[in-house]
């Protein structure tokens, strides 16, 4: 979300119009050395932060890449990830946060 916020502050000229800045994300995830292809998908919190981007700045997101376990780069939208199995991160489950968009999931 930082670096969607950080293109955002480009265009505060387009928050208010109807015609967004169109921009598609990736996101990967390597092993510290980079050998290896990791997870990547968004948590519910980016998924959150991603939908609500067009509204609050003058950007949009279009289409979302993401590695998944086995390595293979997985394509969807930001409409898609809201009904997908949702990723919480180890710092929101040690912080007791509450699942928004999915119940629970067993892990």
């Amino acid at each position: 979300m930082d670096a969607c916020n950080k293109v955002a502050r480009k265009h505060k000229d387009k928050r208010n119009k109807k015609n967004k800045v169109s921009y598609n994300l990736i996101v990967i995830r390597t092993s510290p050395r980079g050998t290896k292809i990791g997870n990547s998908q968004l948590c519910e919190k980016c998924v959150l932060g991603v939908n609500n981007l067009s509204k609050n700045t003058g950007i949009k997101i279009k289409k979302i890449f993401y590695t998944d376990i086995n390595g293979k780069i997985q394509k969807t939208t930001p409409y898609r990830m809201l009904f997908a199995e949702q990723h919480i991160s180890a710092y929101y489950k040690n912080r007791s946060y509450k699942p928004i968009l999915c119940p629970p999931c067993n892990e």
